[in-house]
């Protein structure tokens, strides 16, 4: 069974104006919930445990 999907090329083109801005914002720094996530995993604190006995636990231990 074949399972990978054909890629076509894909292309468009930005002015230089919109591409400055959008690689600025691409390298900006992180927002509040990634600096407190970092601050949070760096004082080895956790948001809880992830349940991979099934995909429905997984799924349920991520909050969905």
């Amino acid at each position: 069974m074949r399972t990978a999907k054909r890629k076509k090329p894909f292309a468009f083109l930005l002015d230089a104006k919109r591409f400055k801005r959008l690689r600025r914002k691409a390298k900006g720094e992180p927002n509040k919930e990634t600096i407190a996530a970092i601050e949070a995993a760096r004082a080895g604190r956790y948001a809880g445990t992830i349940d991979l006995s099934s995909r429905e636990a997984f799924i349920r231990s991520c909050g969905g």
